[in-house]
């Protein structure tokens, strides 16, 4: 489990971007994983680097819960 001396009390929108941009660079690194989301993007998204597959990965982790 991961753990934290600082669990804020209340929403951090900004530490809530910053974490997901940290997982985000992790998670690019993975080119295979880059691919399959390519693919699984139809034309009407957004094609640039965006935080969506961040949260993709987030809702993944939270069914494995």
């Amino acid at each position: 489990m991961i753990g934290s001396k600082d669990i804020p009390v209340a929403h951090d929108l900004s530490r809530h971007f910053k974490v997901g941009r940290i997982l985000y660079n992790f998670l690019k690194k993975e080119e295979g994983l880059l691919s399959l989301h390519q693919r699984r993007l139809q034309s009407i998204h957004y094609q640039k680097e965006t935080l969506l597959l961040v949260d993709d990965f987030t809702d993944f982790l939270c069914t494995m819960i």
